[in-house]
């Protein structure tokens, strides 16, 4: 009895949680990452330079 309660009527978790498709995890994780980076450059916790190292990291990741 380790199984997951849905909500018959619309698949989704009893418990409020959300569940990525595995194929759209990373788009998800790179977006927030992508996302924190822009706060850290807004907030001139990083400077121009380190943003765009951190983007080509995230680009780089993709094609391996």
């Amino acid at each position: 009895m380790n199984e997951s309660k849905t909500a018959p009527q619309i698949g989704k978790p009893i418990d409020g949680s959300i569940i990525l498709p595995a194929d759209c995890r990373k788009d998800f994780i790179k977006a927030m990452k992508i996302g924190y980076y822009k706060i850290l450059l807004k907030n001139a916790l990083i400077t121009n330079p380190q943003f765009e190292i951190l983007m080509q990291m995230q680009n780089e990741k993709e094609m391996v």
